[in-house]
């Protein structure tokens, strides 16, 4: 069953995303995040959905380029199965395109049958998904260092085009990863491309704190909210970085209606077509017990927003 006023065909999808772009833009948001998932299989349709059928995130915000002006696009990419050439390089195409508008959100993967779906017998273990993301990160900017800023020398009366000393290579031997470099595309606007990520693991974390410009979280409360943003914050400076240099942000789900009550009802429907365990039924009545309603600047509109509600159990 589909959710109320959701396309329940993946192939008219396409038709959305010019509009979801005006809106955010209009809206003032900062950036357009898409998720991403390497399988698909018949057990998604109850418990992830919207995880069966989905556009490469690449592919969307190369095409999302073309009809933005300021917006920020991230999109995400499995550290454990791209390759970081080609990704350091489509990245700094999509900021060479936007004029400095890309991100990318790396993440290692949960799902086992991705594995199969690239030539492995297996999905890696988390400490090997880890060492490798790590490399990874430093693979992207080594990658994105390629070209020294006064590289482009352009000097047609000396015939000089670039300065051979401003151009680098990666030289990255690592015990995952090999890159050569350097990158044939020019340096991205951003120079090192902000790079987004999301865990719980203590390995997670880690790499959130010491490589990340962004890290998401998810937490139950405002509290544990804040005492993750500190541990996030100790592990940088015990990295030696300074703690000023993450970010952190903890999501919210927004539910707007033209009234309280056409918003509970919105709320309601959706919370009713998730098919829950036995015995964890409450659920639905602490996630509306915990969520915050707030009127919008128009008196005519009402702007509910749920956050910090607990996670719901599908018992699959």
């Amino acid at each position: 069953m589909a959710a109320p006023r959701c396309a329940s065909r993946p192939c008219r999808r396409r038709r959305h995303p010019p509009a979801h772009r005006a809106r955010g833009e209009g809206a003032g948001l900062d950036y357009l995040f898409f998720g991403d998932w390497l399988a698909t299989g018949p057990d998604l349709e109850f418990r992830d959905p919207y995880l069966l059928a989905r556009i490469d995130p690449v592919s969307a915000v190369l095409f999302l380029a073309g009809v933005t002006s300021r917006i920020g696009l991230i999109a995400t990419v499995n550290t454990t199965y791209a390759d970081p050439y080609t990704t350091a390089r489509s990245l700094a195409s999509l900021d060479v395109l936007t004029q400095g508008r890309a991100g990318v959100n790396l993440v290692t993967g949960a799902e086992p049958r991705a594995a199969g779906n690239h030539g492995r017998d297996a999905h890696a273990d988390n400490e090997a998904r880890y060492g490798r993301a790590e490399e990874f990160v430093e693979a992207l900017r080594r990658l994105w260092d390629s070209w020294a800023e006064d590289a482009w020398v352009a000097d047609a009366d000396r015939g000089v085009l670039i300065d051979p000393e401003g151009l680098r290579s990666a030289d990255l031997r690592g015990e995952h990863l090999r890159v050569s470099g350097p990158l044939n595309v020019a340096r991205p606007p951003q120079g090192r491309i902000p790079i987004v990520h999301a865990g719980t693991s203590p390995r997670s974390r880690a790499l959130a704190a010491t490589a990340a410009d962004l890290a998401l979280i998810a937490a139950p409360t405002i509290a544990e909210a804040i005492a993750t943003r500190r541990t996030l914050r100790d592990i940088a400076v015990e990295a030696g970085r300074s703690p000023d240099a993450l970010k952190v942000i903890a999501p919210v789900l927004p539910v707007v209606a033209d009234t309280d009550t056409a918003a509970h009802r919105i709320v309601e429907r959706l919370l009713a077509l998730v098919p829950l365990a036995e015995g964890h039924q409450s659920a639905r009545t602490a996630f509306l017990r915990t969520a915050r309603w707030t009127r919008s600047p128009t008196p005519s509109r009402c702007r509910p927003t749920t956050r910090c509600a607990p996670p719901l159990s599908t018992g699959r």
